[in-house]
């Protein structure tokens, strides 16, 4: 029995150990997807892997989240893929579905990224300019000061709108109401000198840009662009209904939270945490299109996106985006900016999180590591130095917790074990 359990056991009920029950034993509810036996190419052991894998298990032995699904790619080889826990459900439930690693689970704002390399796409094929002004393509954004704010800053969340003040939770995937209000709304920062993270509006913004291009819908772009050619099986915006008796449930888990932290989620989501997570198991939320957040995907298809952004754009000989266009992308200050609403040094370029040193989102040693993170554990990336693609994708929405403490020493083990190559 893990530490954990025998805390909650011990203190049932506190604020300390709301969190679900975590078997003695994982193999019951451990899946084994597809995996590459010949871990010489990988440059891996046995042991390794045994090693990043225990680590696995120890962050979902902190509780904090009833399903978590891990794919790793070492030198293109999928050495890991694999899920702990339930989809539907929780232990000791008649009905409780267990999670498998074709899974799909909501990304959240793991989304942002393979929505800003389709808006790079559209660059690259000549559909659009990156420096150009949002308002001339979108003319009626253009207002209160907000005119000569260009694509760029918007990856770069740059565009002073970084929030909204929303009425109702079903505002958040009301794309016309949020244009409207986007529109209107008056510059919030001084946009090229203040860094301010934009968790929803970005996103809306992107799907208008796309539709006054193209004339298509963003999901149709990411088929043809991505989706299609990467041979994924979910990777959209929304769930089709024929996989919802499959999808991941999302679940507040852990200690209650309290000022001054409730503060800063309401004021980066527009609500507080409890009803954005339970609207993302409603099924408005998995028919809505929301390019910042609400993407459905396994831990597999976002290892094998950022493996295609680590092999110069190509899967299987045939090129999904130039190398030029992924250099674009991943262009970044060498410092990072303090971020308005994070509250805290964040290193952005046009579209990603990148790494740094001694410590970033993707653990410790790795400067040009590249990636994403979602609400609240899920992280997707890529580390060129170690030759890793890497996600992992939970469904517990706990934000403070000794699940922290798991979560940073598998990042440890996984960078260990996954040395730097020269």
């Amino acid at each position: 029995m893990s530490v954990f359990n025998k805390l909650k056991r011990t203190f049932p009920g506190t604020l300390l150990f709301n969190d679900i029950e975590v078997p003695e034993k994982l193999d019951d509810i451990t899946r084994i997807g597809a995996e590459d036996e010949d871990l010489i190419k990988a440059n891996l052991s046995e042991k390794n892997i045994e090693k990043i894998w225990k680590a696995v298990e120890n962050f979902y032995g902190s509780g904090a989240h009833p399903a978590l699904t891990f794919s790793l790619r070492r030198n293109g080889e999928q050495v890991l893929n694999r899920s702990i826990g339930y989809a539907q459900g929780q232990l000791g439930e008649e009905n409780a579905l267990v999670a498998r690693p074709d899974t799909p689970i909501c990304l959240f704002s793991a989304s942002k990224a393979i929505s800003a390399l389709l808006v790079h796409k559209l660059a690259e094929e000549g559909v659009i300019q990156l420096d150009a002004p949002i308002a001339q393509y979108i003319p009626e954004f253009g207002v209160h000061g907000k005119d000569e704010i260009t694509i760029d800053d918007l990856l770069r969340h740059r565009a002073g709108v970084p929030a909204l003040k929303l009425n109702e939770i079903e505002d958040l995937y009301n794309h016309d109401f949020v244009m409207d209000a986007l529109c209107n709304a008056k510059l919030d920062i001084l946009w090229g000198t203040w860094q301010g993270y934009h968790a929803i509006t970005g996103g809306h913004l992107i799907a208008e840009l796309v539709k006054r291009t193209t004339g298509e819908s963003i999901n149709t772009l990411l088929d043809r662009y991505f989706r299609i050619p990467l041979e994924m099986k979910y990777f959209t915006y929304g769930l089709d209904a024929q996989y919802e008796d499959r999808v991941a449930h999302n679940h507040n888990t852990g200690m209650k939270i309290l000022f001054p932290v409730s503060s800063f989620i309401k004021k980066v989501l527009g609500f507080n945490l409890a009803p954005v997570v339970e609207a993302s198991n409603h099924h408005d939320f998995l028919r809505a299109t929301i390019p910042s957040g609400n993407m459905y995907a396994t831990a597999e298809e976002c290892s094998r996106f950022y493996q295609m952004m680590l092999d110069g754009g190509t899967y299987k000989e045939r090129q999904i985006v130039k190398p030029e266009t992924i250099r674009r992308a991943l262009d970044a200050p060498i410092l990072p900016t303090f971020d308005r609403q994070f509250k805290l040094p964040v290193r952005f370029s046009s579209g990603f999180i990148m790494g740094g040193a001694p410590l970033c989102f993707w653990g410790y040693n790795a400067p040009n590591a590249y990636g994403h993170i979602g609400l609240i554990n899920i992280l997707t990336w890529a580390d060129p130095d170690r030759n890793i693609s890497c996600s992992i994708i939970t469904t517990g929405k706990q934000v403070l917790g000794p699940h922290l403490l798991t979560l940073g020493l598998l990042l440890t083990q996984i960078n260990n074990q996954c040395s730097k190559q020269k």
